[in-house]
């Protein structure tokens, strides 16, 4: 779904709508009026998760979402694989567990990290050289193009895991908004600066993918919806913080490039320690070794996944 319906193609809707409609109280109208489609798609078309409403014993319910989703992929109805005895999870069970915390806690530093560098290098785009709307055109074009790439690289080559999706965008999120900031420092604007500045925001998208997969992959069904309105949430306060660097910038033209390369690395080094993989897991059986979480030679931590068999 993000490979194919993206904020690269959201963004270049949302230029070209500023740029045809330039008050700012009709290009609102337009956006609002924009998101109908989406909002009659969610009404009369997504349907709900089928291991959400197992989790709240909404059978019957449950059966009619299994029947509409095969219906819609034109496949078999889903399973929703369970044990009736098997204790629920509740959100308050990810805080009391030391290793269910690092695991909250580094999903927050994602998102956090991934807001602010985001929202600070939208309100910086207008310190580029070149005219602003093609800029951000193109921003929406390279955008959009890297999902479809992405999308096809992760069905493709199953070796690609949701750890090198975060950590090596991370670390080209660090080069390419570092490279920025010391051409700020030469007063250089040109199209090495577009183009370091293209990589970072293309790689920064990439880092949000790895965010909300991350976070749906490894948070049980029960809780999932509760967790990722936490990281929403900081998220927000990370964009919330942005016009600040945006102001440093005005002081100094590379401060809110250093910070957000500083940020990015402190993030990384996090990742590599403490980010478990996810990919391939059966979001039915997602459960968090709560109170005796074994070490994992690779990524510091495992996730206990419940099979059919267990």
């Amino acid at each position: 779904m993000r490979a194919f319906v993206n904020w690269g193609m959201a963004r270049i809707l949302s230029t070209s709508i500023c740029y045809f409609l330039p008050n700012w109280r009709y290009a609102s109208i337009a956006s609002g009026l924009a998101l109908i489609p989406l909002l009659l798609i969610l009404i009369f078309v997504v349907p709900e998760s089928p291991a959400w409403l197992y989790s709240k014993q909404k059978f019957e319910e449950m059966k009619i979402s299994q029947t509409r989703i095969s219906k819609i992929s034109h496949g078999p109805i889903p399973e929703v694989h369970k044990d009736p005895t098997e204790k629920k999870t509740s959100y308050l069970d990810l805080w009391k567990d030391p290793k269910a915390r690092v695991l909250v806690g580094i999903l927050c530093l994602m998102w956090f990290t991934a807001s602010v560098t985001s929202y600070t290098n939208d309100l910086n785009s207008t310190a580029l050289s070149g005219d602003f709307f093609i800029n951000q055109i193109l921003f929406g074009v390279f955008i959009f193009a890297s999902k479809i790439i992405l999308g096809l690289t992760d069905k493709f080559y199953p070796q690609f895991n949701r750890r090198h999706l975060h950590q090596w965008n991370q670390l080209l999120v660090i080069i390419g908004f570092l490279g920025v900031a010391i051409l700020f420092c030469f007063d250089y604007k040109g199209w090495m600066q577009l183009a370091l500045n293209l990589l970072g925001s293309v790689c920064t998208e990439y880092t949000w993918d790895a965010c909300y997969l991350c976070a749906i992959e490894s948070v049980p069904s029960e809780v999932r919806t509760s967790a990722l309105g936490t990281f929403s949430l900081v998220a927000r306060i990370g964009a919330l913080l942005a016009p600040v660097l945006g102001f440093l910038s005005s002081k100094w033209s590379p401060a809110a490039y250093l910070i957000i390369s500083g940020l990015g690395m402190l993030n990384l080094a996090m990742s590599c320690i403490y980010l478990p993989e996810t990919k391939g897991k059966d979001l039915f059986h997602v459960k968090p070794k709560l109170h005796h979480f074994e070490e994992d030679e690779q990524n510091g931590y495992d996730m206990e996944i419940l099979n059919s068999k267990s």
